[in-house]
């Protein structure tokens, strides 16, 4: 499957939303928003990981080397001061064209 930027795809981006269309995509932009929230709340990776998860485990999770759990995203959430929507905000799936 390739997927070409459709109208669609510009609207969003336009409308401030970001397109996904694969898993991948997802664990990227996600890792992006968290890193995002990070940076603008002045928090180091390691106040954000604090006692819920290893600072390397953070760190693979917000480089998108890694997708982040369930219970990671709770502590995620937590350690940013966010409710766990937050990591998601803005996100829209696209189909991709074959």
């Amino acid at each position: 499957m390739v997927f070409s930027a459709t109208p669609e795809y510009y609207s969003l981006v336009k409308k401030g939303q970001i397109p996904v269309t694969s898993p991948e995509d997802l664990i990227r932009e996600v890792a992006a928003i968290i890193r995002n929230i990070r940076k603008e709340k002045g928090l180091s990776q390691e106040e954000v990981a604090g006692l819920s998860m290893s600072v390397r485990t953070f760190v693979r999770i917000e480089k998108g080397e890694v997708a982040p759990t369930l219970r990671s995203v709770y502590h995620i959430a937590r350690g940013l001061g966010v409710q766990p929507a937050r990591l998601f905000e803005g996100i829209q799936l696209l189909e991709r064209e074959d």
